[in-house]
């Protein structure tokens, strides 16, 4: 389908609006220009996206959202070829919203464009950046509602969320479609989708790999994984057909903000794209590629169309006397705290003593190695709820071991624990803790002449008893 948007390709829009396009490299930092109204270029992963913004007719492919895309260097394709691919979209991650039970006629108009354009954050960015580009505020069905579109560096993704922020003091009802033309027209074929089919089935599949399929299965578009689908309530993505759509129910509570997410991956070729489309299943799998880090958990959770799932995060903190004396056992605590917001379930540590410190007793159940190490398997730990009632504070484990210096440490030497194998952590910054030691000899109390004694005693207490047991057995002898 064409709209008259989507007449304007890439490069005529740009000759009329005067929009300079930038280059880059694959994997190079994502770039951005603000041309004319309308316009703004991103530059990343070795793609070109250019964005909807601020335009006042109303049509599918005027939303905020992807007029284009296209390669900014020869890569190559299914068939080992190398080509510049371009024109991978005619309209894609706009989003529409409705009142109850829409869309209905003239749907367009309740179209979100981000009228009065947007903000490029960072302005300028630099190697190694990813950058965000966020709407202005439009009012749709009593909602103030805002477009944001992330880009991660070095990634040929683009994420789209429609925030939804409700100023009333009552809940509202709204029907939020995410509709898309791909570009591909009738040639729009599906590779494979999350169910391992080639066919989507709503409520089964999240996330379908298509290509523009001419002679042969050669193609001169980006193959397209688009993912956000799962729970949708209506949903579409056919062989033949460049316009998948997923709609969603959404209710946003008096004074609250609720979330709708789309992204999409552009690859070289399907081989590509089906080794990168994991990273599409969940949001934990979003997680760990990193394409939400920029989000915090409270705006996680307010994402409707994707289950939330908390991350664990393990800190360790060791405790201790830190000055030590050779040939006395010290006791030493190691505290594991999960600051996450989800219960570890499996990970284990590893203590490690410098030289001239030896493990005098290991914490129950753990395992030594040698003098020097010993490892433990944790139990599951806890995260902390603020939200529940009573509020659930952040789950503890203390393990608890004693160590005893074999010879004097002057300099101080690093005990040193490391948490690892945490599922599902991704903040691994706290998982390693020192406690820094010192050992020294015993103090030596030195022998002093006692007078009366004929020889040597030991100064203080053990001189007394010594000097009164002299007295007793010269009495006794007299």
């Amino acid at each position: 389908m064409t709209t008259p948007f989507a007449a304007l390709r890439m490069h005529e829009f740009a000759k009329r609006s005067g929009l300079a396009l930038l280059g880059g490299a694959m994997g190079a930092a994502p770039l951005a220009a603000q041309a004319a109204t309308g316009s703004v270029e991103i530059v990343s992963g070795g793609f070109k996206w250019f964005i909807n913004t601020n335009i006042t007719f109303d049509t599918t492919s005027s939303n905020f959202g992807f007029s284009e895309a296209s390669a900014t260097q020869a890569m190559q394709t299914e068939n080992g070829s190398f080509s510049t691919l371009g024109d991978a979209f005619d309209g894609a991650l706009g989003w529409h919203v409705h009142g109850v039970g829409g869309p209905s006629g003239g749907s367009d108009l309740d179209g979100y464009q981000a009228l009065g354009g947007v903000t490029v954050s960072p302005s300028s960015p630099g190697p190694g950046q990813a950058v965000t580009v966020t709407g202005n505020v439009q009012v749709l069905q009593g909602l103030n509602v805002t477009g944001q579109l992330y880009f991660p560096a070095g990634e040929p993704v683009a994420r789209s969320i429609l925030i939804l922020q409700n100023p009333s003091a009552a809940d509202i009802t709204v029907r939020v479609t995410n509709d898309n033309n791909l570009g591909s027209d009738g040639n729009t074929k599906i590779v494979t989708t999350s169910s391992g089919d080639n066919v989507f089935q709503l409520g089964e599949d999240n996330w379908v790999i298509s290509f523009q399929n001419f002679s042969s299965g050669t193609t001169s578009d980006p193959t397209v994984t688009l993912a956000g689908m799962k729970q949708a309530v209506v949903a579409g993505y056919t062989d033949g057909d460049d316009n998948p759509y997923q709609y969603f129910d959404v209710t946003v509570p008096a004074g609250g903000t609720k979330r709708v997410m789309a992204l999409v991956r552009l690859s070289p070729s399907a081989t590509v794209a089906q080794t990168q489309a994991a990273t599409f299943n969940d949001l934990a799998s979003l997680r760990q590629a990193g394409y939400v880090g920029d989000l915090s958990e409270e705006e996680l959770r307010s994402i409707v169309n994707w289950n939330y799932v908390g991350a664990p995060n393990l800190t360790a903190a060791l405790s201790g006397p830190a000055a030590m004396t050779v040939g006395q056992a010290a006791s030493l605590n190691l505290t594991i705290t999960n600051v996450g917001t989800a219960a570890s379930s499996d990970g284990a540590v590893t203590v490690s003593l410098p030289a001239g410190l030896s493990l005098t007793t290991a914490p129950a159940g753990c395992t030594a190695s040698g003098s020097q190490d010993f490892v433990c398997t944790l139990t599951p730990v806890a995260a902390a709820d603020a939200g529940a009632v009573p509020p659930v504070a952040a789950g503890v484990q203390t393990l608890s071991f004693s160590v005893t210096p074999t010879t004097e440490i002057s300099a101080p030497a690093n005990i040193t624990a490391t948490i690892s194998g945490v599922t599902g952590e991704l903040d691994t910054t706290g998982n390693t803790t020192t406690l820094a030691a010192t050992a020294h000899a015993a103090p030596v109390v030195a022998p002093v002449a006692v007078p009366g004694l004929g020889g040597l005693a030991i100064a203080g207490l053990g001189g007394l008893v010594v000097a009164a047991t002299a007295r007793r057995r010269k009495k006794v002898s007299g």
